[in-house]
């Protein structure tokens, strides 16, 4: 009996046969029915424990697989497509389409040309580097309008004359808005807005201010003389009309050149 115990313990302590990855022996002891330690020898039990190596990065043996799951791991990496290789997602676009969405749902349904023109996000020609600038498509005291740069379309940044459905698209450097309207019957329409209400100046006022006129503005205090300057809409005393859409609008704006 004390013979079969000292069997049964110099078993229960004999060491791993497994290699360590510097060519030592592993130090661990062998699992009771296999050579191998629990770190090194197969997981797979059935009526005992499977007493061979595990393959290296698997926990099964050749026998039982541990060739085929390395390969099959292999398989799925190439498989995989690499987070760098991913498409990115086009952040400044998402942002743009969560806006206007949010924007119609205050405003009501905008013209698909100006929505595809923020949406591309193309501002190289127009406004470009320098600005545009543009005429109306009646008399005005200004001369030409200027527009520097397109408005985001946040809700939250864009301005709007409520008392007269004006959408302020985009601006310049001496705050004179680009505005769409949203009245209906012209919903869609580019208007300028002179924020000086030039129309309420008397002739003496403007000679004050630019003694040199331009002859647009020569042009349209004369037929305001003579009392043929065309009836606007109430509340639109200081609103220009541009262009009947946004697409026209495009095509009205002239580049400016730079003074440098």
């Amino acid at each position: 009996m004390a013979k079969e115990r000292a069997t049964r313990k110099k078993k229960a302590t004999k060491p791993c046969r497994a290699k360590k990855a510097d060519g030592g022996q592993c130090s661990r002891t062998a699992s009771a029915g296999s050579t191998y330690c629990v770190g090194h020898r197969c997981t797979v039990h059935l009526a005992k424990p499977c007493p061979y190596r595990r393959v290296q990065g698997t926990h099964l043996c050749k026998k039982h697989g541990g060739r085929e799951a390395i390969a099959k791991n292999h398989a799925l990496k190439k498989k995989t497509p690499s987070t760098k290789t991913k498409p990115k997602t086009d952040s400044k676009k998402t942002r743009v389409d969560t806006w206007l969405k949010a924007l119609e749902e205050r405003m009501g349904r905008l013209p698909g040309d100006y929505k595809r023109f923020v949406r591309e996000r193309d501002f190289s020609r127009i406004p470009g580097p320098d600005g545009v600038s543009f005429d109306a498509m009646e008399p005005t005291p200004y001369g030409s309008g200027v527009l520097e740069f397109f408005l985001d379309p946040n809700p939250k940044q864009m301005g709007y004359f409520d008392e007269v459905d004006m959408l302020v698209i985009g601006s310049n450097g001496f705050d004179y808005p680009t505005c769409m309207s949203l009245r209906k019957g012209d919903r869609g329409g580019i208007y300028y807005h002179d924020h000086q209400q030039r129309s309420l100046w008397d002739d003496g006022q403007f000679r004050m201010m630019f003694p040199n006129l331009a002859p647009g503005i020569e042009k349209y205090l004369s037929q305001r003389r003579s009392g043929k300057l065309p009836a606007k809409p109430e509340g639109l005393e200081s609103f220009y009309r541009i262009a009947a859409n946004f697409s026209e609008f495009l095509e009205r704006c002239e580049p400016m050149e730079s003074d440098e």
